[in-house]
C-alpha cells in the first residue's frame, strides 16, 4: 500500500463515521427520517466490518507497514464512535426491518473485530467464523507477538490505537461535515482529557484490553529495561498506565509500578 492509497482509505473511513447519514445536496432539502438515518448507519457499520474482514489475515504485517498502519489506526479509532451510534439507536422508534439490520451489522462488526484482533496477535483465524465469538476465552495467548508489535516503529501506533478503542476512548468530532477532530496530532490522541469515552462496547473488549496489559507485564518481568528504554514500546506502557489511572484502577497501576521496581 502506498501513501496515496492509504490517504484515500483514511478519508473513506472518516467519511463513514462522521457522516452517518450521507446525503446529496438534493437530499439535504428533504431531511431524512430516523429509519433512513439508522439504515444508513447500519450500512456504514457493515462497510467498516468488511474492512476488518479484509485486513484480518495479514493484520500484523499490515500494522508494520508505514502507510497501511495509518489506515488501521483510523479504522480502529472509528470503533468506539460506531458503538456509540449503536447504543443511541437502541431506544429509537425504529421499524422492525431497520432494527434487524442494525442488529445484524452489530453482530457482524463484533465478529469481524474479534477475528481481526486475534489475527493481529498472530493467532490462526481459519476456525473463527461469524457468530462464534467466545467471550469467555479471551483467546489471546501470543505474548511475544504483541510485544513485537509494541516495539515496531509503525505497529506501536496501531497497538496504542487499539488500547484506546478497547477501553472505549474516542476522539471528539470537531466538524461533522469534514470529519476533522480536535485531537489532530498523534500525541494528542493519547491525551485522555481530550477524548470522550463510550460504555457501549462488546463484552469481550475488556478481556482483550486486559490481555494486552498482561503481555506488557510479562515483558516487564522478563526485562524491564527492554520495555522502558525501547522508544516504541515505552509509549505503550505510558498509555496503559494513563488508562488505568483514568479508570481509577489503582491496583493495576500499582502492579505495573511494582514490576518495574
Amino acid at each position: 500500500m502506498d501513501q496515496r492509497c492509504s490517504k484515500i482509505l483514511e478519508k473513506v473511513i472518516r467519511t463513514l463515521i462522521a457522516l452517518p447519514a450521507n446525503q446529496t445536496e438534493d437530499q439535504e432539502m428533504q431531511p431524512q427520517g430516523e429509519d433512513d438515518e439508522r439504515q444508513e448507519e447500519a450500512s456504514n457499520q457493515g462497510s467498516v466490518a468488511a474492512l476488518f474482514d479484509r485486513f484480518a489475515a495479514n493484520a500484523s504485517s499490515i500494522a508494520s507497514n508505514a502507510y497501511a498502519s495509518h489506515v488501521l489506526q483510523t479504522l480502529i479509532g472509528a470503533v468506539p464512535h460506531l458503538y456509540e451510534q449503536m447504543g443511541e439507536s437502541e431506544g429509537g422508534n425504529l421499524s422492525e426491518g431497520v432494527r434487524l439490520a442494525l442488529e445484524r451489522e452489530r453482530v457482524r462488526l463484533e465478529n469481524a473485530l474479534y477475528v481481526f484482533v486475534k489475527g493481529l496477535g498472530g493467532e490462526d483465524t481459519e476456525e473463527l467464523r461469524l457468530g462464534n465469538v467466545d467471550e469467555g476465552s479471551g483467546g489471546l495467548t501470543t505474548t511475544r507477538q504483541w510485544v513485537s508489535l509494541m516495539c515496531d516503529p509503525c505497529a506501536t501506533h496501531v497497538v496504542r490505537s487499539l488500547t484506546l478503542a478497547l477501553n472505549g476512548y474516542q476522539r471528539k468530532t470537531d466538524d461533522a461535515n469534514t470529519g476533522t477532530t480536535k485531537a489532530g496530532k498523534r500525541k494528542d490522541m493519547e491525551d485522555l482529557s481530550a477524548l470522550s469515552r463510550t460504555s457501549h462496547l462488546p463484552e469481550y473488549f475488556p478481556l482483550f484490553a486486559k490481555h494486552l496489559e498482561s503481555c506488557l507485564l510479562d515483558a516487564l518481568r522478563e526485562d524491564v529495561y527492554d520495555v522502558c528504554l525501547d522508544p516504541y514500546c515505552a509509549p505503550v506502557l505510558i498509555l496503559v498506565m494513563r488508562v488505568q489511572r483514568d479508570q481509577q484502577r489503582d491496583q493495576d497501576v500499582a502492579a505495573v509500578a511494582d514490576t518495574m521496581l
